[in-house]
């Protein structure tokens, strides 16, 4: 039945297969500009801010 195929195959149609930079791009995103790296780049910025609190404290 296709109704039984359709069930099985549907999460691999609607899987994006692209490269997340080509997918990126083709959004119009410049390179290194995309909401998830700049999720990523914004998460090591503030463990780095963290840190560096955390020594600034213990010099004081």
């Amino acid at each position: 039945c296709w109704r039984k195929e359709f069930k099985e195959q549907a999460p691999r149609v609607f899987t994006d297969k692209r490269n997340k930079k080509k997918l990126a791009t083709s959004q119009g995103y410049e390179p290194g500009q995309s909401p998830d790296e700049l999720k990523k780049i914004i998460g090591e910025l503030t463990v780095q801010n963290e840190i560096l609190k955390k020594v600034q404290g213990l010099l004081n």
